[in-house]
């Protein structure tokens, strides 16, 4: 098992990375948990907005989306 964050950093123009291609092919050889650190959904991954150099736009991603939300902690 792997677990990524701050994956930001992947998406430097200077560095020519495909963020997402990087993730799949480190997932062949094992279960990789990636903090997306944009949007998310079944259908689609986004990464920063159109006018940003460092956007990307996934459409129909071969992962798995989960989206965990935060609890609020209630008052005791």
């Amino acid at each position: 098992l792997t677990v990524l964050d701050n994956l930001e950093l992947l998406f430097l123009p200077e560095l020519q990375l495909d963020p997402l291609k990087l993730l799949q092919d480190s997932a062949r050889n094992g279960v990789v948990v990636a903090n997306w650190p944009g949007g998310a959904d079944a259908e689609e991954l986004v990464y920063a907005s159109p006018s940003h150099p460092e956007f990307r736009r996934y459409s129909s991603p071969d992962c798995i989306v989960v989206e965990v939300s935060p609890q609020s902690r209630g008052s005791a």
